[in-house]
């Protein structure tokens, strides 16, 4: 799993208290490693490390809410994501022939039905590459736990991916579920690498838009190949050790 902290175990920064998203906390981060943004400055949204009640095999998971709704602008970014390290993707051969098809899965708690984006996003230097897809939360899902899972080809394309992947910057953008980005972040073709900065379609649910929106989101998980396998549950102090390489509490 390429994903640290899926299961939303470490918090070193707020514990189990919420925090109000983009003004609490300008860089974000509800659970280590993974961030919930708000980028609009109407509207309100919160977030925190909370019980994942009723989920067996997981005790925490990442909420937002959505206390005060509006509508966001075309160039805002609200999203939850995490960024992948290049050296932690040193294997994945991206921009050449071999690029290996990979897989994320995830539970969501949701009480809003509807289709919810997930894009990733190359490093800084290869921005201009992007693969939007979704996922669908129906009628009869709403306000329980799901396993959600997207398999995605590697991407031939763009030399910037082999140079991230062979350093400790950003390799890529993993936005595990789209909170309501802009217009400018819209794109007519899904289901595609493509050159563009994408995070969602137009037809996705913009949860900042709907007043009480709820998710709540564990068991994070980022692998080769094109089969979901069960979470791997790593150790607390394994796990922490990892979070501790980008930040700690002294």
């Amino acid at each position: 799993n390429r994903i640290i902290n899926g299961d939303m175990r470490i918090n070193q920064r707020h514990g189990t208290s919420t925090i109000t998203l983009g003004t609490t906390d300008t860089t974000t981060y509800v659970a280590d490693r993974t961030r919930a943004y708000k980028g609009t400055s109407g509207g309100t949204m919160t977030g925190k490390q909370a019980a994942a009640t009723t989920l067996a095999g997981f005790y925490n998971a990442l909420e937002v809410i959505t206390t005060s709704a509006t509508t966001p602008s075309a160039g805002d970014i609200n999203q939850v994501w995490q960024v992948i390290e290049g050296f932690n993707a040193s294997d994945m051969g991206f921009g050449t022939a071999g690029a290996k098809t990979f897989t994320l899965s995830f539970w969501l708690h949701a009480n809003t039905a509807g289709s919810y984006g997930i894009g990733f996003l190359g490093n800084m230097t290869q921005s201009n590459r992007s693969y939007t897809t979704s996922i669908t939360v129906s009628a009869g899902q709403v306000s329980t736990w799901v396993r959600h899972s997207v398999t995605v080809p590697g991407d031939t394309t763009g030399t910037g991916w082999a140079t991230a992947e062979g350093s400790n910057g950003a390799w890529m953008y993993v936005g595990i579920c789209d909170l309501g980005c802009g217009s400018d972040f819209e794109t007519a073709t899904a289901d595609t690498w493509q050159a563009g900065n994408f995070k969602r379609k137009s037809s996705d649910v913009k949860l900042i838009n709907v007043a009480s929106a709820a998710i709540y989101i564990t068991g994070v998980q980022f692998e080769v190949g094109s089969v979901a396998t069960p979470f791997e549950h790593r150790s607390y102090g394994t796990e922490l050790a990892l979070c501790q390489r980008y930040y700690q509490e002294t």
